[in-house]
């Protein structure tokens, strides 16, 4: 086992750049930008209060940090001034991610909007309801956005307009937003995007007991059960099973905070370690799934296997 080191801040969803370069966590109004080689912070700015995403622009010279009431911002990180603030839809929402010509952010909310936020303050909504008002303004559209693809999944559960529950997608593409079926999801619904992860080749989504791997047409290529029974503490009801980009590992955090939390070898069902930090909300790996990431809500471990 290598070095562990702990740092500052935290995350449900951890940022990390394509390159795996830089680290994004978050404390209260602040934001840290970590360099994943040196473990250190290359940039922090004190931001919007009740932070709950940070994500950086594909050039690495803009930050957006948005909290759990909307509120979106935009920060230069080569001069640490921040460019725009908007109040966007005033709704709780998921992470969001710049456009590809980094001009603007494309944001989601929890009502199922896709909204574009130019540096210049403009905020349009792209797609979704125009206003809390219409019918099929509801908590029951789940967005994410895949950074392999670089498309936007909607997954609908009994949505009204649809008969059944369907997962859509759209290029996230600022002047192309345009949403397609891609399947309808006949068994069950994955009932949050804890349990939704994209990975390098595919998708994975865990149904009840099992984790589901899927292309990304949503079409089901295996069904797998980790021996949580084998580990996990009794009485712990469910819980949330994140697959490792490269698809080496499934790391599962039991739905009740401050219990163990458990990393399995994916092919072999093996488990590989336990962890017992307090308080897990998010993990992934980098370096060919070498090194791990657990962000707790006393900060973030970053170690080798």
């Amino acid at each position: 086992m290598g070095k562990i080191k702990k740092l500052k801040g935290w995350n449900y969803d951890l940022f990390i750049t394509p390159d795996e370069k830089l680290l994004t966590l978050g404390s209260r109004n602040t934001a840290y930008v970590y360099d994943l080689d040196t473990k250190e912070i290359v940039f922090k700015a004190k931001t919007v209060s009740n932070l709950a995403y940070a994500v950086i622009s594909s050039d690495k010279k803009l930050l957006a940090a948005k909290n759990t009431s909307g509120l979106l911002a935009i920060i230069s990180m080569e001069t640490g001034e921040e460019i725009c603030r908007n109040k966007m839809e005033k709704t709780e929402g998921w992470e969001m991610t710049f456009s590809k010509d980094d001009q603007a952010v494309i944001d989601f909310d929890w009502d199922g909007r896709t909204m574009l936020l130019t540096l210049e303050n403009q905020c349009t909504i792209l797609d979704g309801p125009a206003s809390k008002k219409k019918e099929n303004s509801a908590p029951f559209v789940y967005m994410k956005y895949d950074p392999y693809t670089k498309q936007i999944y909607k997954f609908m559960k009994e949505h009204p307009d649809y008969n059944g529950n369907f997962v859509v997608a759209s290029p996230a593409d600022k002047d192309n937003i345009s949403y397609n079926i891609l399947r309808r999801i006949s068994g069950e619904f994955p009932d949050n995007l804890r349990k939704v992860n994209f990975c390098k080749e595919h998708i994975y989504y865990s149904a009840g007991p099992d984790l589901i791997m899927c292309d990304r047409q949503f079409k089901q290529l295996d069904k797998i059960r980790l021996p949580l029974e084998n580990f996990v503490e009794e009485g712990i009801q469910g819980g949330q099973t994140i697959v490792s980009p490269c698809e080496k590992y499934a790391f599962f955090r039991p739905l009740s905070m401050g219990c163990s939390t458990y990393l399995f070898d994916l092919r072999t069902k093996e488990l590989v370690r336990k962890f017992d930090y307090p308080f897990v909300s998010g993990f992934t790996m980098i370096k060919g799934d070498t090194e791990f990431l657990v962000s707790t809500w006393e900060g973030t471990y970053i170690g080798e296997l």
